[in-house]
């Protein structure tokens, strides 16, 4: 045997552990992977969630909104107006003749479900107007709960509200 067919058997043999080694290192790899795997279902088994308790969820009803039975002539006492250029200062809540002040905590607080809302950006104050009526009309012949969303004048020439 000569000298190069000895070092080509030497060649061969070092490929021959390299490939040994790399395989044995790839299936070591693997095996740990699979240690190291966690079964995320099993290790929660005995784990209870927690429930969260401070907000209301009001049940879904299941039966349509029925209209009130109502008189259908619409007087003036009906309409709410907006006035040109009141500059009075605005309570954050309002209930009627004092009435209701835990029926504006539940609202703040969820109790109550909003069924309609009505956007008056972007109309002039007589379409707010008739906009508003119409809405507040809706509302009362149903007897839920609506959302009113208007602006602070941010749009407005002057930065001032004009509704």
């Amino acid at each position: 045997m000569n000298y190069q067919d000895q070092l080509k058997a030497l060649h061969k043999q070092a490929q021959a552990q390299t490939a040994a080694r790399r395989a044995a290192e790839a299936q070591a790899k693997q095996q740990a992977a699979q240690e190291a795997e966690v079964n995320f279902s099993e290790l929660m088994k005995d784990v209870t969630p927690i429930k969260n308790t401070n907000q209301y969820v009001a049940p879904a009803s299941k039966k349509a909104i029925k209209p009130r039975q109502q008189a259908d002539d619409l007087g003036e006492e009906n309409y709410f107006y907006v006035g040109e250029g009141v500059q009075l200062e605005i309570p954050a809540t309002f209930s009627k003749n004092g009435q209701g002040a835990n029926d504006i905590k539940r609202l703040q607080n969820g109790h109550y479900e909003v069924v309609a809302d009505v956007d008056l950006h972007g109309y002039t104050q007589e379409e707010a107007q008739q906009v508003l009526n119409e809405f507040i009309e809706f509302v009362k012949r149903r007897g839920v709960c609506g959302e009113i969303i208007h602006g602070s004048g941010l749009g407005s020439s002057g930065y001032t509200p004009v509704l």
